[in-house]
């Protein structure tokens, strides 16, 4: 598969904005780049089938920090669950 089709597959499948997670509202592909708006206010594009580019930064960067420490401590629940020392 041509890289471009796999951008423009990417992002017509994104569902949550991928920095906060927050709803996609509504994605457009009319050919050559497609384009998906989030809740947060990003968008997220291939202009002309280049690389992913966001059009407009998600406003809520923290939320990334904020799930990797989540992240982290699942997993050190999930040790626990299992036994293994964490």
């Amino acid at each position: 598969m041509e890289v471009f089709k796999l951008r423009l597959k990417k992002v017509v499948s994104l569902s949550n904005c991928p920095v906060c997670g927050k709803d996609v509202l509504r994605v457009i592909a009319p050919g050559r780049y497609a384009r998906a708006y989030f809740d947060c206010g990003s968008v997220f594009a291939t202009p002309d089938c280049q690389e992913i580019v966001a059009e407009i930064a998600c406003p809520n960067p923290t939320a990334v920090a904020a799930k990797a420490l989540n992240d982290e401590v699942s997993a050190e629940l999930a040790k626990l669950k299992t036994g293994v020392a964490v």
